[in-house]
């Protein structure tokens, strides 16, 4: 046997670094690429990401049979999915006509579709990762996932914080159909409004504590919501953290919850968390019994204009009859894209809910598209009448409330073909108001039109006929 020692010891070994470079055995070995480890991906111009998203978006609705505003928030809200799908696509292709090179590609090599949906409820790759069923790879194959989805999307919560509701409490898009409804519902008949449902459906875990920390205290819905409802107010794990400490520090249930009522800035807010309370009790243990019986008080408001101050309050009042929160980033984003005054905004609102709505429904079409409060309610009247007209109901509004956005003409031109294809048994009837109204033209065209012989025939002669009604 070889002694390996020994073997060792009759090695010479060389100094490099006296060899010139031709001589040096290092230069003499087969040349390889180098590894760019600080390389980055090719920046995707808007041209390529628009082709990419409407080549996906034709798969998404029109192969797979996705809703229209399902697949259309999918393709604009997954930049992560559509990257990677492009530079897979065009990695050894030529780049002029992206859309149909990437058509191309998804006819023969189906995507696994739960990736973009969870990127465009707000998760980002490495979160949703062992989300992925392993099993499936259709959204269409989970209808519960689905049918839970578009009830909280009909509800208005907003589809960016549903990623973070599937996370946190998976358990709510497993619910068997009509379970999730009924469970809105029995809150509703509670008394809890849709808007509070809606901002806390996403931290409903942590209230559950917190309002159990609270004891058999009078906590009706108003209150709640007057109280920074909204997570981006409120550090709720904070919040349950200073409950705890206080119930330690001997406080009951009963006297918790007088605190939070009457003194709710303790523990929100103006806080300043543990440290803070911690070092109060041990300054003044006997300050805290004072808190219960203040009472918060408001800042003064500073003068202005009468008359702008008048209807700056009327807009406030009906944006928190709406279910707004004062004071919030979406209380400020939607005083901005409400146009009129108070009296008009309710105007439009009452006028709605007369046409056959309840106010709640409206209020719900509001929050998710509160562009539709901006017209006048001449032009509100047209369309839901056009619609009714053409055999839909006026509860097709809640599902879709943007319809109400969209210009007459394109309303009326859409409605009118597609009831002359259904006619003419060209498209299967019920076919959803948004599938009708949203799609591009061109998609339309191809999906619904071109079925019949007649059908650009026929389209041409409405545009003529609606265009010359309108002007």
């Amino acid at each position: 046997m070889i002694d390996l020692r020994k073997l060792r010891l009759t090695f010479t070994f060389f100094n490099l670094t006296n060899l010139k470079p031709s001589l040096n055995p290092r230069f003499y070995n087969t040349a390889k690429k180098p590894i760019q480890l600080n390389s980055k991906p090719k920046i995707l111009s808007k041209l390529t990401i628009k082709e990419a998203q409407a080549a996906l978006l034709e798969y998404l609705h029109s192969t797979r049979s996705l809703q229209f505003l399902d697949a259309d928030n999918m393709c604009k809200n997954s930049p992560f999915f559509l990257q990677n799908l492009v530079h897979k696509t065009l990695k050894n292709e030529n780049s002029i006509n992206t859309k149909r090179l990437i058509s191309r590609h998804l006819r023969y090599n189906p995507i696994n579709e739960f990736e973009p949906f969870f990127e465009s409820l707000g998760l980002k790759p490495s979160e949703y990762e062992s989300l992925l069923p392993r099993d499936l790879i259709f959204l269409n194959d989970d209808p519960l996932l689905m049918a839970n989805y578009h009830t909280l999307c009909n509800y208005g919560v907003p589809r960016s914080k549903m990623g973070k509701i599937f996370k946190q409490a998976p358990q709510v898009f497993k619910f068997e159909n009509g379970v999730l409804v009924s469970k809105i519902k029995a809150y509703e008949d509670l008394g809890i409004s849709a808007s509070i449902l809606v901002n806390a459906v996403a931290v409903v875990e942590m209230l559950k504590n917190i309002v159990a920390k609270g004891g058999d205290g009078d906590f009706d819905s108003g209150w709640i919501q007057w109280h920074y409802l909204d997570e981006v107010s409120c550090n709720w794990g904070l919040m349950l953290e200073l409950l705890c400490l206080l119930s330690d520090t001997g406080f009951s249930e009963k006297q918790l919850a007088e605190i939070i009522h009457r003194s709710p800035c303790i523990v929100f807010e103006e806080s300043g968390g543990k440290r803070r309370l911690c070092s109060i009790l041990q300054d003044n243990p006997h300050e805290m019994k004072n808190w219960v019986l203040g009472i918060r008080v408001k800042p003064m408001v500073g003068l202005r204009d009468l008359e702008e101050e008048k209807s700056r309050v009327g807009k406030t009042e009906f944006l928190l009859r709406l279910g707004y929160v004062e004071n919030t980033k979406e209380m400020d984003s939607a005083f901005k894209a409400f146009r009129g005054k108070g009296a008009e905004l309710q105007e439009r609102f009452d006028f709605i809910v007369n046409a056959g709505l309840t106010r709640d429904e409206v209020r719900r079409m509001i929050r998710v598209s509160p562009q539709i409060l901006n017209q006048n309610t001449d032009r509100v009247k047209m369309k839901i009448e056009y619609l009714v007209k053409k055999g839909f109901s006026v509860s097709d509004l809640v599902n879709f409330p943007s319809y109400l956005s969209y210009k007459s003409p394109r309303v009326k031109l859409r409605l009118s073909m597609y009831n002359w294809l259904v006619d003419h048994g060209a498209v299967t009837p019920g076919l959803a108001l948004s599938t009708i109204i949203a799609c591009t033209d061109n998609l339309f065209l191809q999906s619904y039109v071109k079925r019949h012989p007649s059908g650009l025939q026929v389209w041409e002669e409405l545009q003529k006929e609606i265009h010359s009604e309108d002007s």
